[in-house]
This record gives structure tokens, C-alpha cells and sequence, in this order.
């Protein structure tokens, strides 16, 4: 289990992530399994311990990470992220960010399904 230690960061600046859980799919349709987690930053890691691609944000991820094809014409799966800030994003396999919206009056965005 070390080789996803640290999400790809430095032990001594890591973000602190006790909220959210990970999800674990193929999301880019290789074949292999890729972990995918947020804090602040939304990585997702593939199963030998490598960051495939880092999202960065100023806002904490609070629910686990919803993995779904939000999107048929879009390759791959889609990750839909819940944030403090009253912020939903949404990202493509390769970790782009496809649209950022804020659902509610204010708040956190504290649960998510697919």
C-alpha cells in the first residue's frame, strides 16, 4: 500500500484529507484501474502509485468522488467533485476541469451519487 502514499506529494506539505473518499475505476479506458481522491486538490493515481493527473482548487473536497459517464461524448468517465465554497466540478478522465457550478445559495456541497 506505500506506493500511494502521498498522492504524489511531499510528506512534509501533503493536504490533509479525512473527509473524502477515494473512487476506484478505469476512468480512461487503458485497461488498468486508477484511484481517484480529493482534499483540496482532486488526484488521481493509478494502481502502481503514480499520479496520472492533479487537479489544484482553494476549496475542500467534502464527499467521496462520484465516477460516472455524466457525459457519452466525452471519452472515458467523467469525476464529479462536491466542495466547500458551494462548488461542483466536474472533471474529464484526463483531469480537466469541464464546468464548475454552485448548485445551492451557499454552503458545502456534502453529498454526491451517481
Amino acid at each position: 500500500m506505500q506506493q500511494w502514499a502521498y498522492g504524489g506529494c511531499a510528506p512534509a506539505n501533503c493536504q490533509t484529507g479525512w473527509y473524502s473518499g477515494p473512487a476506484v475505476a478505469d476512468i480512461d479506458a487503458d485497461g488498468q484501474l486508477e484511484i481517484v481522491w480529493g482534499s483540496y486538490d482532486v488526484v488521481a493515481l493509478s494502481t502502481t502509485g503514480g499520479v496520472e493527473w492533479r487537479a489544484t482548487n482553494a476549496q475542500r473536497v467534502w464527499p467521496a468522488i462520484a465516477l460516472a459517464d455524466f457525459d457519452p461524448t466525452i471519452a472515458g468517465l467523467e469525476s464529479a467533485v462536491g466542495r466547500g465554497g458551494n462548488q461542483l466540478t466536474m472533471y474529464s478522465a484526463s483531469g480537466a476541469v469541464l464546468w464548475t457550478r454552485s448548485p445551492f445559495a451557499n454552503g458545502e456541497v456534502r453529498s454526491l451519487a451517481a
